[in-house]
């Protein structure tokens, strides 16, 4: 079993509704989690673990809504999808909690829903922002 299944293992095991807190994985395996996923469920806890998935559902959603209307209009149409992709693979792999590319991912996808949003509420043409 390598040390990354340990702490996985580990972290999964000890789950607590609000978690353990920052230095958890350091304190008790002297490692990170390196897993965005098992770093959140367990110094956060299971409370802000599904939250956190209940929050990337409807990113993935919108941003594949996004990529499908805009495509032919929007050259840059794929970038939240790309984005947001790029960002739960890595998560996988590596915390990327709080890092460049999980504000960068949400930015984008946050831009895509304001548009779909903005667009289908007012009617009004504007340039890409």
């Amino acid at each position: 079993m390598t040390y990354r299944n340990y702490i996985w293992l580990g972290a999964i095991r000890d789950i607590s509704l609000f978690g353990h807190g920052r230095g958890y994985f350091i304190n008790n395996f002297g490692w990170a989690a390196h897993n965005s996923y098992i770093s959140i469920l367990g110094t956060y806890g299971l409370f802000s673990f599904i939250l956190f998935i209940i929050i990337l559902i409807p990113m993935i959603y919108y941003s594949s809504i996004y990529l499908i209307k805009k495509i032919g209009s929007n050259r840059k149409a794929f970038l939240p999808i790309v984005s947001l992709n790029c960002f739960l693979i890595l998560s996988m792999a590596e915390n990327m909690i709080f890092k460049v590319s999980m504000n960068l991912s949400f930015l984008l996808v946050g831009c895509a829903i304001f548009e779909l949003i903005y667009k289908k509420n007012k009617n009004i043409e504007y340039d890409n922002f």
